[in-house]
């Protein structure tokens, strides 16, 4: 008997102890099982939604340059309509680099109306390269627009040998 009442012992310590570990939801109101009331407030994190709320419609978001010459600068204009009912402002355009640069419309784009973004590359470097411009709209929107392309190098031009008079 003795034996029996230690092994029981043994067996039910970790589960009681088990049980006793788990933690419980906070809640705002205490709830108890007799009362109908239903917590208002669970400690658990949110997630924060972000909503786009401008209504634009761009000719297209990618141009592809192809290949184009180094040292000969490249532009592309990107069209967009405003299809929403307010009217919309371009406040910035960024790019991700230096070597791109922008120009937009300031004006005011009313429902219906067109304005343009007009990104700029300098083809300095040969190679491919892919670039981003972000337009941000006055009423916290963007759009990210991109253009693409390879750079071919300039020809080397060979060296002119020097005529040398022969001895």
């Amino acid at each position: 008997m003795k034996k029996s009442i230690i092994l029981l012992a043994l067996v039910l310590a970790p589960t009681i102890y088990t049980l006793a570990q788990k933690k419980k939801p906070v809640f705002d109101k205490e709830v108890t099982p007799n009362t109908t009331t239903i917590p208002t407030k669970i400690d658990m994190p949110i997630e924060k939604v972000t909503v786009n709320k401008s209504k634009v419609e761009f000719n297209e978001t990618t141009h592809d340059f192809g290949n184009i010459k180094q040292n000969q600068p490249v532009s592309f204009t990107f069209k967009f309509t405003n299809i929403s009912k307010d009217t919309l402002t371009l406040v910035e355009v960024q790019t991700s680099c230096g070597c791109t640069t922008p120009e937009w419309s300031k004006d005011y784009v009313v429902t219906g109306k067109s304005g343009k973004i007009t990104a700029t590359y300098n083809a300095a470097t040969p190679g491919s390269f892919y670039k981003t411009v972000t337009a941000k709209f006055k009423d916290g929107s963007s759009e990210t627009l991109i253009i693409k392309g390879i750079v071919d190098s300039e020809p080397t031009v060979p060296a002119t040998p020097v005529n040398t008079p022969n001895h």
